[in-house]
């Protein structure tokens, strides 16, 4: 087993890190919206969306982490600002 791809369910991943341990994990994105959404106040939700899916098209890692960063550090900067 070479890639296994699920949600962040503890049990799965325990399982997972156990029986495959050299296999690569990336979370399904398909499940880390609604998940992610739960921890968000309904008026946030679509600000956070947007964010997600900026993180998600870039067409390479190296595009996402810049563009990941870029949102943490505007978003850190709002913060601190109110």
């Amino acid at each position: 087993m070479q890639l296994l791809i699920s949600d962040a369910c503890r049990g799965r991943v325990e399982a997972a890190n156990e029986f495959f341990p050299d296999a690569r994990w990336p979370r399904c994105a398909v499940r880390l919206y609604p998940n992610a959404f739960s921890h968000v106040p309904n008026n946030k939700v679509g600000e956070v969306a947007r964010m997600l899916k900026a993180v998600h098209v870039p067409v390479n890692r190296e595009a996402a982490s810049v563009k990941a960063t870029e949102i943490v550090e505007k978003r850190t900067t709002a913060d601190l600002a109110r």
